[in-house]
C-alpha cells in the first residue's frame, strides 16, 4: 500500500501533493472537502462516492476528480475496495479550475482510467528513485491532468446549457431558412445577444 506525500517545497508548474496505488480504501468523510484537486480511482472492488449532492458508484477502472473544498465522502460497496489516488498542486495550480471548466466533479471511464493508472504507476516508480526527477514527475502530472481535460472537452455539446441556449437555436434557424439572406445581427437577435 504505497502512499507518497509531498515533503519538500516545489518549483514545478504541476506536481502531486499526494500519490498512491494499491490502497485498501477505508471509509472517508470530508465535510469541508480536500484543499487540492483530488482524484480517486477503483483498482479492484466497487466504491461509493458522494460529492456535490450526488452519489456515484466507482467500478474497476472508473474514477472521479473532485475540485478543492467540495464536500465528499466515500466507502466501499464490495467486501474490499482498492484504489489509486492523486492530489494535485504546483506553482500554476490556480489555473486548474479554468482548465477543468470550474466543474466540481469529473468522472473518468475505464479507457481514461487505464491511461491514468499507467501514469500513476510510472509516477510511483519515479518517486522510488533517488535523486528524484522532479521534472519528469511534473510532466507525468501534467499528462494526468490533460487526461481529465479530454473528458471535459469531449462531452456532448448538446448537453451544455450555453450551447442549447445560444448555438442550437441559431443552427436550427440557419437549417430552416438557409435560402434566405441571413445576417449575424438577425441571428443574434433570435437568441437575444448582440
Amino acid at each position: 500500500m504505497p502512499i507518497i506525500f509531498r515533503s519538500a517545497p516545489f518549483h514545478e508548474p504541476f506536481t502531486f501533493d499526494s500519490l498512491g496505488n494499491n490502497w485498501y480504501q477505508d471509509p472517508v468523510s470530508r465535510p469541508n472537502g480536500y484543499p487540492f484537486y483530488h482524484y480517486l480511482q477503483t483498482e479492484t472492488g466497487t466504491g461509493r462516492v458522494e460529492a456535490d449532492g450526488k452519489a456515484y458508484l466507482l467500478r474497476e477502472g472508473e474514477g472521479i476528480l473532485l475540485a478543492p473544498f467540495i464536500r465528499h465522502s466515500y466507502s466501499r460497496e464490495s467486501k474490499s475496495w482498492y484504489t489509486l489516488f492523486a492530489s494535485f498542486t504546483g506553482t500554476v495550480e490556480s489555473v486548474l479550475p479554468r482548465i477543468m471548466e470550474n466543474r466540481p466533479v469529473i468522472l473518468t471511464g475505464r479507457e481514461q482510467g487505464e491511461r491514468i493508472a499507467s501514469l500513476i504507476e510510472n509516477c510511483m516508480a519515479l518517486c522510488g528513485k533517488r535523486p528524484l526527477d522532479e521534472r519528469a514527475l511534473s510532466v507525468n502530472c501534467y499528462s494526468i491532468l490533460m487526461t481529465f481535460v479530454d473528458g471535459v472537452h469531449t462531452r456532448k455539446l448538446e448537453q451544455d446549457p450555453l450551447y442549447r441556449q445560444y448555438i442550437a437555436p441559431v443552427i436550427e434557424e440557419i437549417e430552416i431558412n438557409y435560402a434566405l439572406d441571413l445576417s449575424v445581427a438577425d441571428l443574434s437577435r433570435k437568441v437575444f445577444i448582440t
